[in-house]
């Protein structure tokens, strides 16, 4: 899957990790989909999103045309939903977010 990320594959617009537990498996998926322009969906349900990540997504969201994206049951800290409310300033592409039954954890 990888491999036809990287290379921009026509066959996949839709990458889907829920429940990803391997962090570093997900950090390599998302820093390869920055440079992706055909994947239109991104489903990361349940995962989990390191800081790193959210900014490596947030650049995603801000400079490629991205449909969809389901980060629902993930576990989102104030700093991590600022990192995506600036991505998606910029955007204007996004037609569907998902923040379901998401874990925010406020500190002060």
């Amino acid at each position: 899957m990888l491999q036809k990320i990287n290379n921009n594959d026509s066959e996949i617009v839709r990458v889907e990790l829920p429940y990803e537990e391997d962090s570093s498996f997900l950090s390599i998926v998302i820093k390869t989909l920055e440079k992706n322009t055909v994947v239109k969906e991104i489903d990361l349900y349940s995962s989990n999103l390191s800081n790193d990540d959210i900014k490596n997504l947030s650049k995603i969201v801000k400079l490629n045309q991205r449909s969809h994206l389901n980060l629902n049951s993930t576990s989102l800290d104030s700093e991590k939903i600022k990192i995506l409310i600036d991505a998606l300033a910029d955007n204007t592409y996004l037609e569907y977010l998902s923040l379901n039954s998401i874990s925010l954890k406020i500190e002060y």
